[in-house]
């Protein structure tokens, strides 16, 4: 009976540390899982703020654009502008003239 005794404390010890080898190499396994995964999930995530990223500075680069754009048209209009009203006042001159002359003033 001793004997057994032993032989059942024993190969209680055994699969008790034999459990604990296998729980740690578990937790290695499942740590090393998460971490893969953890790391191909930052990638993606990484992946897509860049895309945002990209999308936002190219938002705010073709709304420079176009805003400078417009000030170039609204400066163009301004001196065709003036360009058209100084040529209208020197050929208005020139027709009053003619119409002086013309109508015997």
């Amino acid at each position: 009976r001793a004997v057994i005794t032993i032989q059942s404390g024993m190969r209680g010890h055994l699969a008790r540390q034999d459990a604990l080898i296998r729980m740690g190499s578990i937790v290695m396994i499942q740590s090393a899982i998460r971490r893969h995964r953890a790391v191909v999930d930052g990638f993606s995530r990484r992946g897509a703020i860049v895309s945002i990223q990209a999308w936002y500075r190219g938002e705010l680069v073709r709304n420079e654009m176009e805003y400078l754009q417009w000030c170039a048209i609204q400066i163009q209009s301004s001196w065709r502008q003036k360009v058209a009203r100084r040529g209208y006042g020197s050929t208005r001159a020139k027709l009053v003239v003619a119409q002086s002359l013309w109508r015997g003033h």
